[in-house]
């Protein structure tokens, strides 16, 4: 029954226009820029290219399709990209050294102190 209810919440998470649980979309619909202004399109565009979007191909099939010159955000298109692939970049940097210092050696080296108490007609275990 858990099983079951868990992947009906999962399908409502999942379904209807491509959503996401953050708003974050799942189709590549070149419709979907139709009302997007020009800069942010090719800003946009341009970002997508460098950083390996999936989103670039149908950005770049409205572009077409609206007839845009793209050239004038070119530049800021890149620099956009390469911003947001050095975010990443250093994301990963940070993520490398956890679980490699000596706080979290002495963290797992710990003991762990655990209490049990009866509440209310329950044996609740507390750990620490």
């Amino acid at each position: 029954m858990k099983k079951l209810f868990l992947y009906m919440v999962l399908g409502l998470f999942l379904q209807g226009c491509g959503k996401g649980i953050l708003g974050a979309s799942f189709t590549t619909d070149k419709n979907r820029y139709v009302n997007t202004p020009e800069s942010t399109l090719c800003i946009n565009y341009y970002e997508a290219l460098i950083t390996g979007n999936i989103h670039a191909t149908p950005r770049r099939e409205m572009i077409e399709e609206r007839g845009i010159d793209c050239g004038p955000y070119k530049e800021e298109g890149i620099i956009a990209g390469e911003a947001t692939n050095a975010h990443y970049e250093s994301l990963k940097g940070n993520l490398e050294h956890l679980g490699n210092n000596s706080v979290s050696e002495s963290l797992r080296s710990r003991p762990t102190n655990c209490r049990t108490r009866t509440v209310g007609g329950y044996e609740r275990t507390f750990c620490f």
